[in-house]
C-alpha cells in the first residue's frame, strides 16, 4: 500500500461539533470526624496576696505586656517564658547577687517590650560550685528598666517585682474558662488558657 500514499485525495469538508461552555466554580468537600480547638487547656493559678478585682472575657487573646487579670485593682501582666517569678526581685536581691531563670524572664520580657536593660545581664552557667542557679544575674540597670516599665503601665515605680505581679506563660494565650469570681483570693485557680 506504499504506492497509494503518492496519490493525493481531494480534501473533504471538515467535521466539527460544538458544545456550550459554562463558567462556574468547582468545589469538592469531604466530611471528616474531629474536634476543633485551641490546644490543651492549662490552668492559670494566681499567686501573691489580694483579691481578684477584674477578669478577662472568655475567648479574648492576651499577649506579652498586657494584663490577664487584676488583683487589688492592679494588673497582673503576661510575660513570656518557662519559669514563673518565684521570689521578690529588688535592690536587696541585687546586693545578694541574685541570679536564675526568673531574672532571665524579667530581662527578656523588658527587652522585648522595648526597654533598655543596660548591659546584657551576665549569665551563670551552672549551679555547680557557685551556689547560684543558672540564668541571668539581677543588676541595678535591670531594676531601673523595671521602674520605667512600672511608670509606663501606671504602677508605683518601686523597682520591685513581687510574686503575683506577672504571670509567665509560653506565649500569647486565648482565655478559655474563667474559674474565679470577683472578690476571690488571688492564690486560687483563676482561669484556663
Amino acid at each position: 500500500r506504499h504506492g497509494d500514499a503518492g496519490h493525493a485525495r481531494p480534501a473533504g469538508v471538515p467535521y466539527a461539533q460544538t458544545t456550550l461552555v459554562r463558567r462556574t466554580d468547582l468545589s469538592d468537600s469531604k466530611a471528616l470526624p474531629g474536634t476543633l480547638g485551641y490546644g490543651a487547656a492549662v490552668t492559670v493559678k494566681g499567686a501573691g496576696k489580694g483579691l481578684i478585682t477584674k477578669l478577662p472575657a472568655s475567648g479574648s487573646t492576651v499577649t506579652r505586656g498586657k494584663p490577664l487579670y487584676w488583683v487589688d485593682d492592679q494588673p497582673v501582666t503576661v510575660f513570656y517564658g518557662d519559669t514563673p517569678v518565684f521570689r521578690t526581685l529588688d535592690g536587696a536581691a541585687v546586693k545578694a547577687g541574685a541570679s536564675g531563670a526568673d531574672v532571665t524572664v524579667l530581662a527578656d520580657n523588658l527587652k522585648a517590650l522595648g526597654y533598655d536593660i543596660g548591659p546584657e545581664p551576665r549569665t551563670t552557667q551552672s549551679s555547680t560550685g557557685t551556689g547560684k542557679a543558672p540564668g541571668a544575674v539581677l543588676t541595678s540597670s535591670l531594676l531601673d528598666a523595671l521602674k520605667r516599665w512600672q511608670r509606663d503601665t501606671g504602677r508605683q515605680q518601686t523597682g520591685t517585682l513581687s510574686v503575683g505581679q506577672v504571670v509567665v506563660l509560653p506565649g500569647a494565650v486565648r482565655v478559655g474558662a474563667v474559674k474565679a469570681q470577683l472578690g476571690d483570693p488571688a492564690e486560687e485557680d483563676v482561669l484556663s488558657v
